[in-house]
């Protein structure tokens, strides 16, 4: 089920739109051959024009990417019927004098060159920026936008009147940007391992960003002192070598279309809750909501023998782990924090608004003794089918009211993705939720919850700001490390962002007397 607040997904799966951006590409390549062969395109507007023409229907129908339901973005329905509605005014502004004109009729290119980048948008919105091939892929799709941008600049008059700018600008930022890009995002799917897959990951980046080196060149001032004559043949010659180039570009690109490799990533599209709070969460906040639910439960899980996978055997976790996750309820938490330099620091300015919020209000100082966290559990109901259907609710603002003041609400739930199942917990924030998926992996007697992806981003595990149903993957990541410790257990509690540490919570965990 998809959420209804989504503009990613449709009520069909638009199985004819690849179909179209084929024949797109198809109609557009000889419609370009006639144009050349006519004479009606210079050297300099004709690399535009292939990338009008061919290129982004091309780029277009490579990146195709339905989501797990089997329906297309709305995003990518746009990029496509887009495409051919807006290509012929805009290669008949190539043809007209910079100006007004010109402008009006490269506007409705510019338009369909933004739903592409917004396609790719929504490509990573819930992957994130990994794995590399993807990225290479979605930096493609935004080439084509930055060139609709710039060739509806350069058709007003904006930038430079040189042919030059169009050649290097509208074209490499359109050709050569988009078709590399896409070259070398579905190289890295098919060569993920192995020698020549580590020098597919080095030289993307390269390929990536080196267009964008090569217009911002162009984009320059023209040199002081040089002759019109000479900048006149310079320009003839940059763009025949830049056609030539784009001409190879494209053409291996195409090459892709007979046999385009599978995603190592997951599909878009996970069924995220719309759970969000006000101003205030606060340890009532399901209460105030009318959430709870009579039917008793007593830990975040019911059993964990219901996460069993191929990296999960739950007849290996101690007794105290299993029952401190189906008997939550049961335990009193102290935390001993140690915050890395320098979010140490900035996490002095977070506190207080967490504090106020009532929510994920991580400690600066030790919370032991009287002070330690203690909750309960609770049945969570709701219209929401993503929405967990177990709530632990633990803090200390009843007895603390100082720094050490603590107060988590999280739902949870057990979330099925790419055939296994994981622990998903949904704190709400204003606006919003934080959501958490985490796979559970064995630790000699112990239990590890992580939100590291599997490798390739090929499951759905990761931390997600949610907004309205649409779930954001953060640069962020969790690793809980729960052992038992006699009839108690210990836990220590990694968070990091793009692989540096911000802080490790270490938790002694006892059964309440």
């Amino acid at each position: 089920m998809s959420a209804p607040g989504r503009t990613a997904t449709v009520d069909s799966t638009r199985d004819w739109l690849p179909a179209l951006a084929d024949v797109s590409a198809g109609l557009g390549a000889v419609g370009w051959l006639w144009l050349v062969a006519v004479g009606e395109l210079g050297a300099s507007r004709a690399l535009p024009a292939l990338a009008i023409l061919v290129v982004a229907p091309l780029v277009v129908r490579l990146a195709d990417t339905p989501g797990r339901d089997g329906r297309r973005s709305r995003w990518y329905a746009l990029a496509v019927l887009g495409q051919p509605l807006a290509a012929i005014p805009a290669v008949g502004s190539l043809t007209l004098t910079a100006g007004p004109t010109a402008a009006a009729a490269a506007v409705p290119w510019a338009l369909a060159t933004l739903a592409v980048a917004g396609f790719g948008l929504w490509r990573s919105l819930d992957r994130g920026p990994w794995p590399l091939a993807e990225l290479a892929i979605d930096a493609g799709l935004a080439y084509v936008a930055v060139g609709g941008v710039v060739l509806l600049l350069d058709r007003g008059g904006v930038l430079a009147s040189r042919s030059v700018t169009v050649a290097l600008t509208v074209g490499g930022m359109q050709s050569v940007g988009p078709a590399l890009s896409i070259f070398a995002g579905l190289a890295g799917r098919s060569r993920s391992a192995g020698r020549l897959g580590t020098v597919v990951r080095v030289a993307t980046p390269v390929v990536v960003a080196g267009p964008a080196g090569v217009v911002a060149l162009a984009l320059g001032s023209p040199p002081v002192g040089v002759e019109r004559p000479l900048l006149d043949a310079g320009t003839t010659t940059v763009a025949t070598v830049s056609l030539a180039v784009a001409g190879f570009a494209v053409a291996a690109t195409a090459g892709w279309r007979l046999a385009v490799p599978d995603s190592p990533a997951r599909p878009p599209g996970i069924n995220f809750s719309r759970l969000r709070a006000g101003w205030r969460v606060g340890p009532d906040f399901l209460d105030r909501r009318g959430l709870t639910r009579e039917t008793p439960v007593a830990g975040m899980v019911d059993s964990i023998e219901a996460y069993a996978h191929a990296g999960f055997d739950p007849a290996a976790v101690a007794p105290s782990v299993r029952r401190f996750y189906e008997r939550t309820g049961e335990y009193a938490l102290a935390v001993d924090p140690d915050w890395a330099r320098p979010w140490g620091w900035l996490a002095r300015l977070y506190r207080p608004v967490a504090t106020r919020t009532g929510q994920l209000s991580i400690p600066l100082t030790a919370v032991a003794g009287d002070a330690a966290l203690t909750g309960r559990v609770v049945g969570v109901g709701g219209t929401d089918p993503a929405t967990g259907d177990h709530a632990w609710i633990r803090s200390n603002a009843d007895r603390v009211t100082d720094a050490r003041r603590m107060t988590y609400v999280g739902v949870y739930d057990r979330y099925v993705g790419a055939g296994r199942s994981f622990l998903r917990v949904a704190f709400p924030l204003p606006g919003a939720n934080l959501t958490g998926i985490l796979r559970l992996e064995n630790d000699g007697d112990g239990l590890v919850l992580s939100s590291f992806p599997a490798r390739g981003n090929a499951d759905d595990a990761g931390l997600y700001l949610v907004v309205l149903g649409v779930g954001v993957r953060l640069p962020l990541n969790e690793t809980l490390v729960v052992r038992p410790d006699g009839e108690s257990v210990r836990a220590t509690h990694r968070v990091e962002a793009l692989g540096v540490r911000l802080f490790t919570l270490r938790y002694d965990i006892t059964r309440c007397t």
